[in-house]
């Protein structure tokens, strides 16, 4: 009886610091997102959208799939395929037939963003840890422009 115990300590131990090491890399990854987004740099995210408002629309796609993809995940039924989900933000860019002819472009502008091996790197993550990728990515800013246009409008045309 006291071995039985000792092992359902030990596994609620080891789920439990599990846990927290997802919580801890959950809240660091949320840390670089916020000072990424933060106002106190002039070429920042939101300067470069106040400035340039025709890209505005764009960057609203690439926030809200960065918001999808950090927030909690649930089942999701897609109305385009009728297909049963875990995560919305993942089917819309990975599964979903409608996108299906965004979904070449896409890659192939990832890649040409990234680079051979970063590109290699990205396809071996994991799906929702690719999608914020592919946020912060579409919306790199260098110099007060956007560095990936043509990455923003595909997230725009997936209607996320």
């Amino acid at each position: 009886m006291k071995s039985f115990w000792k092992r359902i300590l030990k596994k609620n131990v080891k789920d439990s610091s599990k846990h927290r090491k997802a919580i801890t890399c959950n809240e660091r990854f949320n840390a670089k997102v916020y000072t990424f987004f933060q106002l106190s740099n002039k070429d920042n995210f939101w300067g470069t959208v106040k400035k340039n408002l025709n890209v505005a629309k764009y960057c609203y796609s690439a926030i809200r799939l960065l918001g999808y993809s950090v927030s909690r995940q649930f089942p999701y039924r897609c109305k385009y395929c009728d297909k049963l989900s875990d995560s919305y933000v993942t089917h819309a860019i990975w599964f979903c037939e409608k996108t299906a002819n965004i979904r070449q472009d896409l890659i192939c502008e990832i890649y040409f963003a990234l680079g051979t091996r970063p590109f290699q790197q990205f396809i071996g993550s994991p799906l929702l840890a690719q999608c914020r990728q592919l946020a912060l990515i579409a919306t790199r800013i260098e110099n007060g422009i956007f560095v990936n246009p043509k990455l923003l409008s595909l997230l725009f045309k997936l209607r996320l």
